[in-house]
């Protein structure tokens, strides 16, 4: 299969306990009519963020990713609803960015433990 080949370039993906700090992640990919399934083994996801950050601001060096990557998102986050208010596309001028995260960068810490909780009910 090439890009474009399909008439409809459509997917869907579920994933279930994507944000919680606490157990394997599992998702399921459906296109073309087809379903794939995996997991993503249990692991700490806030962990590394917190300290990468941190030693950002310790060594006066800038995070990666950083602002711009956000950036990115709220542009086309504004055109989606522009589109919709109108009927219309928009159009985005391109968006380059001089560094990108590298899969170098990721870093694994073990699962997070659910904490005590003293005098109130888990949040979820």
């Amino acid at each position: 299969m090439s890009f474009g080949a399909e008439a409809v370039a459509a997917y869907e993906l579920k994933m279930e306990n994507a944000y919680e700090y606490k157990g394997d992640i599992r998702w399921a990919l459906t296109a073309e009519g087809k379903t794939r399934k995996g997991k993503v083994p249990a692991r700490d996801q806030i962990a590394p963020e917190l300290l990468t950050f941190s030693d950002c601001i310790i060594e006066g060096r800038d995070p990666e990713p950083d602002g711009w990557e956000g950036l990115a998102d709220v542009r086309i986050i504004r055109a989606l609803y522009e589109s919709a208010r109108t009927g219309q596309p928009v159009k985005l001028a391109p968006f380059e960015k001089p560094q990108r995260p590298t899969k170098e960068q990721e870093e694994h810490r073990p699962p997070a433990k659910e904490p005590d909780y003293v005098n109130v009910q888990p949040p979820s």
